[in-house]
Formats: structure tokens, C-alpha cells, sequence
């Protein structure tokens, strides 16, 4: 397979890998550009960051929120055929990752499961969506982790 010119001017910055997960930092060689890759399978997502930062912000989001749950009681009539006192899960956090450019990556903790994410990146035409749970979302935590702790390396 050939790569094409605008590919070749990347380098990797740092790496985290956890089996089946590969999150991988790449910067511009030319400088000002970074973009994140985590891949996993046959599936690899790619975006590019606002900097290198954004790293650590999603870690950190994802270390904070890893266990909440966020529930409440329905209340008498609120929902039609939902008993009064039946648990509502709710979002617990979401954070809109930057990058550079139109496209636009969404991070949220869902409000039912402990160790579940969802996964969002939106452009123009094209939406993906993604959910993580264990034992993904610990091993995208320890990728994560990795690549932050090369990034401080450095």
C-alpha cells in the first residue's frame, strides 16, 4: 500500500497500548497540527487536537468519572407507562473534546452502567458513535495513561 504525501509528515509523540487498544499521538512534522488515533480491532478513529493537552483532559475526565452512576425516581404521571418511583438514569458528565477544524468529538459517562462511555465524533456528512464499557474502557484508561505519562517524559 502506498502512503500518500499528506500521511508521510506525521510522528508518532507518544503511544499507550493495552490489548486490543493502540492510542497513539502524532504531531506534524511541518508543526502546529497533533492528532489523536485510538484503535482497536479492525477500527481506528483518528481526529485532529487543538494540542497535545487534550490528552490529559480526556484521561482526566474519564479517571473522574469511571464508576458514577446518576439515577433518580420517576415521579406519579411524569412518564407515560412508567411507575412512579422507577429509576430515570441520567448523563453524569460529558466534555467536548478540542480539536482543530469541523470536526467535533463528544465524550460522555452514561448514568446507568459504572464503567460505561459513549463515544461520539461528528463532521460534515458522517457521525460516529461508540460505546465503551469494561474491560474496554479500563484498557483505553491505561493507553491513555501511557501516552500521558511519555508526553511528560519528554
Amino acid at each position: 500500500m502506498k502512503m500518500r504525501d499528506k500521511d508521510k509528515h506525521w510522528e508518532l509523540n507518544a503511544l499507550g497500548v493495552e490489548a486490543p487498544f493502540e492510542v497513539s499521538l502524532l504531531h506534524r512534522i511541518e508543526g502546529g497540527a497533533w492528532k489523536l488515533e485510538l484503535s482497536g480491532g479492525w477500527t481506528t478513529i483518528a481526529f485532529h487536537l487543538d494540542s497535545p493537552e487534550a490528552v490529559t483532559s480526556i484521561l482526566t475526565f474519564m479517571t473522574e468519572n469511571y464508576g458514577k452512576t446518576k439515577s433518580r425516581p420517576a415521579k406519579e404521571g411524569e412518564h407515560q407507562g412508567i411507575l412512579a418511583g422507577t429509576k430515570l438514569f441520567s448523563e453524569v458528565a460529558s466534555m467536548r473534546i478540542k480539536t482543530s477544524g469541523e470536526v467535533e468529538a463528544l465524550l460522555s459517562k452514561d448514568g446507568e452502567l459504572p464503567d460505561r462511555f459513549h463515544f461520539s465524533v461528528l463532521g460534515k456528512g458522517f457521525r460516529f458513535n461508540a460505546d465503551l464499557h469494561d474491560p474496554e474502557t479500563s484498557k483505553v484508561i491505561s493507553a491513555l495513561r501511557q501516552v500521558a505519562a511519555e508526553m511528560t517524559d519528554r
